[in-house]
């Protein structure tokens, strides 16, 4: 009898010596048969609950506090306060914001909703998706070269011989990340409950996105270092320009014929400082992140619990499941979730940082070409070190989530699993992911289209951008429909990547409960790797 299993003894036909505990987050106990292949201390244990990285936690709640306030008190006094004409006005953008990211939960929604429900056209998709990115880099290749632009046509043909290498190299791939997408899919459909859990987690994506958007003009508008003179009204044409050589910016009352400025701004300086940017751009990533890994982390919690208890899925909107699953990741494994989001936010801020200083140097005329160097050199160095924790964390949180580690030690304990049945160079499953990517963009141009009607039928709307309405408006709906269908989509990859996890820990639970999907693992993996398939699974 293992003294990690006491009750084993009440499992009729489970032999003590060869079995150790597999719980789900949702606090379901199952013991499940040891796999022989395994080396000893390798696969997982579930941890007592306890309040993981409880510190980091309440720094993150302080600032989620922090940037309300800042949004609240002066980011939403901007936008409702109607000065004078010619200051910008950011209703219109809220009101964009609002619409955008409605339509992209809703499409978003759709598209998850179908390749959750329709298992069978899976394969379909992948194939589909990669067909769809390579005719359209050989359509851009070949516009760009019947309008006369060389970096088009480069950019083109470059990305059209890419994904021909790419469709290559991944193609005996497809029946494994058909399997891989599949089993999840079947997963989610015996926890219905999940498509609303993903609901909510997109729906606080977009809340974020909004409130971090009223701290930024928030910011600005706090910041922003314009001097007031009062002093010699300037006497201005109909135009609203200052007849004399000025630099000075109109601001104030108007007459008929001549305009009388009775305040004028001077030397006003709008670029913001370097270290205000990286706050702002920190605290995005840092909480997008987490809403990420936490809905990530609660979705290994309801895979691993229907893959060692198939009876106890359920397509309930709050089944037990789902329900100690959210609150395992939202209360005892938080702290090991912002823990982990900080180190990748903080990789991120530095690039969105330095990337943004950069064009305000160049827009400023203070071009260096050495310094364009070292910071294309440390922007390279960054773009690794963020490569390194995206795929460390993937699988890391789905530990967390199945066993309730901290964060380091998850992280550790699944690279050891990959590392014990040789899967080093096979876990970064990137045909799944470049597919929902593909549809992640597909809904984020839908969403840009849509945010370029709005600035046709409301040009008012989007006086704050200035000369640049249509690009700023294109882009920002662009970025708000692409966030927020990637926390939508981040359902089926964490389920993708909890099905990786447990299948190189432990397939023959998989066997047991769900053998439909079981072969098509096996015929998956025996096909994209046939030499480490015979390695890691020997009888």
């Amino acid at each position: 009898m293992s003294l990690n299993n006491p009750f084993l003894s009440d499992v009729e036909g489970v032999d003590a010596d060869t079995t150790e505990p597999l719980v789900a987050a949702a606090g379901t106990h199952r013991y499940v048969t040891r796999d022989p292949n395994l080396p000893d201390g390798v696969g997982g244990e579930q941890q007592g609950k306890s309040l993981r990285g409880f510190p980091i936690a309440i720094i993150f709640y302080i600032h989620l506090i922090a940037v309300l306030s800042l949004a609240l008190g002066w980011g939403l006094p901007a936008i409702l306060s109607v000065r004078d004409d010619t200051d910008a006005e950011y209703y219109g953008i809220a009101y964009m914001a609002l619409i955008i990211g409605s339509t992209a939960l809703l499409l978003s929604g759709v598209v998850l909703f179908i390749l959750s429900s329709m298992s069978n056209c899976v394969s379909f998709v992948l194939k589909f998706c990669l067909f769809l990115t390579t005719t359209l880099t050989l359509i851009i290749g070949i516009t760009g070269a019947s309008g006369g632009s060389v970096g088009l046509a480069l950019f083109g043909f470059s990305g059209f011989l890419f994904m021909i290498c790419f469709m290559r190299s991944v193609w005996k791939s497809i029946p494994l990340a058909t399997a891989n997408l599949a089993t999840a899919a079947g997963a989610i459909q015996n926890n219905f409950g999940l498509f609303f859990v993903s609901i909510l987690f997109t729906s606080a994506t977009f809340a974020w996105v909004f409130v971090w958007v009223l701290a930024v003009i928030g910011a600005y508008e706090s910041t922003a270092d314009c001097d007031l003179d009062d002093d010699t009204p300037e006497v201005v044409n109909d135009d609203g320009v200052t007849i004399d050589d000025t630099n000075s910016t109109m601001v104030g009352n108007y007459a008929d014929g001549d305009v009388m400025v009775y305040r004028y701004l001077k030397e006003c300086k709008n670029n913001p400082d370097g270290f205000l940017i990286f706050l702002l751009f920190l605290s995005y990533f840092w909480t997008y992140a987490v809403i990420n890994n936490t809905l990530q982390t609660t979705v290994a919690g309801v895979v691993g619990n229907w893959w060692v208890n198939p009876g106890g899925s359920s397509k309930a909107l709050c089944s037990r499941a789902n329900r100690e699953s959210f609150l395992r990741a939202t209360i005892w494994n938080f702290g090991s979730i912002c823990f982990g989001s900080l180190l990748l936010a903080i990789v991120q801020a530095l690039r969105a940082t330095i990337a943004v200083l950069q064009r305000f140097s160049r827009n400023d005329g203070e071009d260096d070409e050495d310094g364009g160097v070292l910071v294309c050199c440390i922007q390279c160095c960054l773009g690794c070190v963020e490569g390194a924790l995206k795929s460390f964390n993937k699988y890391a949180f789905v530990y967390v989530g199945l066993y309730g580690y901290g964060y380091i030690k998850a992280g550790r304990k699944v690279m050891n699993l990959f590392q014990s049945r040789g899967w080093s160079n096979l876990i970064s499953e990137t045909l799944i992911v470049s597919t929902l990517g593909v549809l992640t963009v597909i809904v984020a141009i839908i969403c840009g289209i849509i945010g370029l009607d709005l600035e046709d039928n409301h040009e008012d709307w989007f006086e704050a951008f200035g000369d640049d309405d249509t690009i700023m408006v294109f882009l920002l709906a662009f970025v708000i429909g692409y966030g927020m269908t990637s926390v939508c989509m981040n359902l089926l990859i964490s389920a993708v990547d909890t099905v990786i996890v447990l299948f190189a820990e432990n397939p023959k639970e998989l066997q047991t409960n769900h053998p439909e999907f079981f072969d098509k693992m096996m015929i998956g993996y025996r096909t994209a790797y046939p030499n480490e398939f015979s390695e890691s699974f020997p009888n």
